[in-house]
């Protein structure tokens, strides 16, 4: 909370977990967003029609490769989200 507060993102309306699961709300990056809604006081939601118009956080929790993170960001992008931040607890890239 303290380094978000301290950077020049804006605080999300909107927390999505970036999630391929048929059981999303069992993987551990949507319990750790649900968490993180809470704490910023904003909405949790999976991609879908309640982000249009938001400013979007797409959460992850461990970064392999980029394409991950543009795959999430295109999905997003066909519900109309204002603007889409990104944030990787773990980045593996090299």
């Amino acid at each position: 909370m303290i380094a978000l507060s301290k950077s020049s993102w804006p605080l999300p309306d909107v927390i999505v977990p970036l999630v391929d699961s048929p059981f999303p709300k069992s993987e551990p990056v949507y319990i750790l967003a649900k968490e993180l809604s809470a704490l910023l006081e904003c909405t949790l939601s999976l991609p879908g029609p309640k982000i249009q118009d938001k400013e979007t956080l797409l959460l992850t929790d461990s970064l392999w490769k980029t394409e991950e993170l543009i795959k999430g960001k295109q999905r997003l992008a066909e519900f109309f989200p204002e603007k889409t931040f990104t944030f990787a607890l773990i980045d593996h890239r090299k």
